[in-house]
């Protein structure tokens, strides 16, 4: 596995339905800000399709959540290095990239943060 500083994307936020992906954007929002590499699966997929495309991907912090998850403001994160999956607000899960990821060189995102818009990845 690569370091999480060397992998192209720290973060992927994976929303249970399409009607969460708005919920989605702040979370990602949230990331960026923090300077953290991060981008958003809004596709039609299954939800096992997209979080095993995370995992083909090598992202190192996969984060799903659903209704549940925003009402507890506890989210779902699958931990790549560890290989388990953890809760956490997202507040801890920027302090923890953060923590892996200071002092190397920081490279915004290089291409569209929703993977509907990136070639390669089918379209409705």
């Amino acid at each position: 596995m690569l370091p999480v500083w060397v992998s192209p994307v720290h973060a992927r936020v994976i929303p249970l339905s399409k009607q969460l992906v708005k919920d989605g954007m702040t979370i990602l929002e949230k990331l960026e800000e923090a300077g953290i590499r991060a981008d958003l699966d809004d596709r039609d997929d299954t939800l096992q399709s997209r979080i095993r495309d995370a995992e083909l991907s090598w992202v190192p912090y996969i984060i799903v959540f659903g209704e549940r998850e925003l009402k507890s403001e506890k989210l779902s994160v699958r931990v790549r290095e560890e290989g388990k999956e953890i809760k956490t607000s997202v507040s801890e899960l920027v302090s923890r990239i953060r923590l892996e990821t200071e002092r190397y060189p920081s490279r915004a995102l290089t291409y569209p943060k929703l993977l509907s818009q990136r070639p390669g990845y089918k379209k409705n």
